[in-house]
């Protein structure tokens, strides 16, 4: 009677055994999963448009009132320039837009470009003076010639 305890004994260690490792690996599936989920989301949250606001010397603007637009013209989303110049529009979807910025004293300036599912777009903007530069140029003549 004692080999017949063993066997069912073993039958039952055996059972248990693999109904614990089919219920493991159910849940590193569902990590798995989980994790393949918030990786994804991820990824389509972190397409959008970002870029720097510039002069023509290539300083930056701050506070340089950015804005997008869609295909038809409407606005779709405004945001202004930090002290470097840099902006961010997020969470922009799939499609092609119009960024566009103005500051007091440029002219304004746009690019068009397209945000995929895979990846953003990277603008730099750059907005020219309505003043004109003032170069001063001084000439000195020579005491002594150069050339004899």
């Amino acid at each position: 009677m004692t080999s017949g305890v063993c066997t069912v004994t073993s039958l039952l260690w055996i059972f248990a055994s693999s109904w614990a490792r089919s219920r493991v690996a159910g849940f590193v599936s569902v990590g798995v999963a989980s994790l393949l989920l918030v990786l994804a989301e991820g990824a389509l949250a972190a397409t959008g448009i970002s870029g720097v606001v510039k002069d023509a010397l290539e300083r930056p603007l701050a506070g340089a009132a950015v804005r997008l637009e869609g295909p038809d013209g409407r606005v779709l989303g405004r945001t202004t320039a930090d002290d470097q110049g840099r902006f961010t529009f997020a969470d922009v979807p799939p499609g092609t837009y119009a960024v566009l910025a103005d500051r007091e004293g440029f002219e304004t300036a746009m690019a068009i470009g397209t945000v995929t599912e895979a990846e953003g777009w990277s603008v730099d903007l750059t907005l020219a003076s309505r003043q004109p530069l003032d170069v001063a140029v001084t000439a000195k003549r020579l005491d002594d010639p150069r050339i004899t």
